[in-house]
């Protein structure tokens, strides 16, 4: 069947956007596909017509490609004008917004030349479904072309496209775009763009309605973030969603040794977006969003809901401990923080202690097995509480196993996967992502494991 475009965002005006012809790849062919983000939208991953919309060469009747304008905040510095400078949105299907990343250039390329890489777009094809494989809010990735177009990096690098689907693409930086660009009108009108999208009641104040709604989810996303052991990268109010998705996976990565002055993106020399500031920086980007809606909402109502943050915060990332660790205390909560601080594999640790049924399991030796002597008593401490909590260690295993993943994406496991897809062999490649986005099943145990010494310190930049 036909995909069935309804594209409200390009109804909003040109103000909104410029309208870009996508620049065909040379010879694409399909690299990884994601079943379970092309059902969403109906799309026949293995068609011809699919084919042709992944190397521009044709798009379906209906779409209707546009580059969005918007502004942002990039490592605290204000960029009046960005936009997209390699990707455009093709139009909305079932309520989803389909992005061709590396369409080519667009007014907003700068000097860039609009192109996407086979690493960079394999590694956002494996943030984007790992996540929603897990359960946290984020944009999708339906399918990976890889083509002849030969593209300059640091090296001569073969182009590749990703196809995007997300709730909306709309980002805190296109309010701080028509705000600053004195454009109230439309900032208004985007208000309730997306007031309207997600049946959001904007009430007497919408800007302000629509402002409390962005904290809330963001608050939360963050908070799951942070018991994951996510690291964004670039946290810039660009790549803010203004409904608490996860979007634009670039130099994100996953903690392997619980660390909280981690830095995954080697880009960032100052350690701005490190991981323990993330719940700050979710915080002073939505500061950003609130001056961007002052004319519409007023100080004073902006002010007291900025204000609910830490308390949204901590409420969300303290449900996001029990979803991990069970209905257990709130001194099990702060003694399990302290194990973590210790510099244990972050994801083992919690696999392991949802695995524990018992001091006599074999799960404990694995579980013991990430302490070093010297820190045995205090996880033997957590231990005596956790008992304390727990009436049936079987039942709680049988319900944490489903919510403690066996592997995440460590960056030596996505440099393998686009090693594979590199040299050519896709389906090795197909079948690691399929592990991946199957992460509380047993798999391949080579993917359930911390990396390897000579892939400890892989270095990942904002280059794509």
């Amino acid at each position: 069947m036909p995909l069935a475009f309804d594209n409200a965002f390009a109804r909003l005006g040109e103000g909104f956007f410029t309208r870009v012809t996508p620049t065909p790849l040379l010879n694409p062919s399909f690299g990884l596909t994601s079943a379970r983000a092309c059902a969403l939208i109906g799309l026949d991953s293995g068609s011809d017509e699919t084919l042709a919309l992944m190397g521009a060469h044709a798009l379906p009747q209906g779409a209707d490609p546009v580059a969005q304008v918007y502004a942002g905040h990039q490592f605290g510095g204000f960029s009046p004008r960005l936009g997209d400078g390699r990707g455009l949105l093709i139009g909305e299907v079932n309520g989803w917004d389909l992005h061709l990343k590396g369409a080519g250039q667009t007014p907003y390329s700068r000097f860039g030349d609009g192109r996407a890489v086979v690493r960079s777009s394999v590694r956002e094809f494996i943030g984007s479904e790992f996540m929603a494989a897990v359960s946290v809010p984020t944009s999708r990735a339906a399918l990976l072309a890889v083509s002849d177009t030969p593209v300059q990096r640091e090296r001569i690098e073969r182009a590749a496209s990703l196809l995007r689907l997300a709730r909306t693409h709309v980002r805190l930086g296109h309010f701080e775009y028509f705000q600053t660009q004195g454009q109230l009108d439309p900032l208004a009108q985007l208000v309730d763009h997306v007031l309207t999208r997600f049946g959001i009641e904007g009430g007497a104040n919408p800007a302000l309605a629509l402002f409390n709604e962005s904290l809330s989810r963001n608050a939360g996303l963050v908070a799951q973030w942070q018991t994951l052991g996510f690291c964004h990268g670039v946290m810039n109010t660009d790549n803010t969603s203004i409904i608490g998705d996860t979007l634009d996976y670039g130099p994100f990565g996953f903690l392997d040794q619980h660390d909280p002055t981690h830095v995954c993106n080697h880009s960032d020399h100052q350690g701005r977006y490190r991981f323990e500031n993330q719940p700050g920086v979710m915080k002073w980007n939505l500061a950003c969003l609130a001056e961007a809606l002052i004319p519409l909402a007023g100080v004073e109502p902006l002010r007291a809901a900025i204000g609910a943050f830490d308390d949204c915060y901590r409420s969300a990332f303290r449900d996001c401990l029990h979803a991990r660790l069970g209905p257990v205390s709130e001194e099990a909560l702060f003694q399990w923080l302290g194990l973590l601080e210790l510099g244990v594999d972050h994801t083992l640790a919690y696999r392991y202690q949802a695995e524990y049924r018992g001091r006599s399991d074999g799960h404990y030796a694995r579980l013991a097995g990430l302490f070093s002597d010297a820190q045995r008593p205090a996880l033997d401490a957590w231990l005596a509480t956790l008992h304390d909590c727990v009436d049936d260690f079987d039942a709680r295993a049988r319900a944490l196993c489903l919510t403690n993943p066996r592997r995440v994406p460590r960056n030596w496991i996505c440099q393998q996967i686009i090693e594979f897809g590199e040299g050519g062999d896709w389906a090795a490649a197909q079948r690691a992502c399929d592990a991946l986005f199957n992460p509380f099943d047993e798999a391949d145990p080579r993917w359930d494991s911390p990396p390897p010494e000579s892939m400890r310190h892989l270095a990942v930049s904002c280059s794509s």
